[in-house]
């Protein structure tokens, strides 16, 4: 379950950042990430860089996949090996509502 690809993804990591398509449009996976969860997927993983799945998903813009990892134990300060977290993934990734709804939804869970 927790098995890393060669740059350190995990299938966990890798779903939680959702699916980009043509256009820029990412269509999450909430339903894949709960089902890896109960398979005892680490919540907390990282790759090569340090990022993990709640980084990838701030950064995609999926409250509900965000809320789900929250909801599992994902640390919501940590850090990749530049000192980017959650929070500053997705001020730097998102624009609009998207972002003040993901910024809003990391503070409540403690980010700084």
């Amino acid at each position: 379950m927790n098995v890393k690809s060669g740059d350190g993804n995990t299938a966990l990591s890798e779903i939680a950042g959702g699916t980009s398509w043509p256009g820029g449009e990412v269509v999450d996976h909430p339903e894949a990430v709960v089902a890896l969860l109960a398979k005892g997927a680490d919540v907390n993983a990282r790759d090569s860089r340090g990022v993990t799945a709640l980084m990838k998903a701030a950064e995609s813009g999926s409250t509900r996949v965000v809320r789900i990892l929250l909801h599992a134990g994902a640390h919501v300060n940590d850090h990749e090996v530049h000192g980017y977290g959650a929070l500053r993934f997705a001020q730097e990734n998102l624009e609009g509502r998207k972002r003040a709804e993901m910024v809003r939804l990391l503070k409540e869970a403690g980010a700084n």
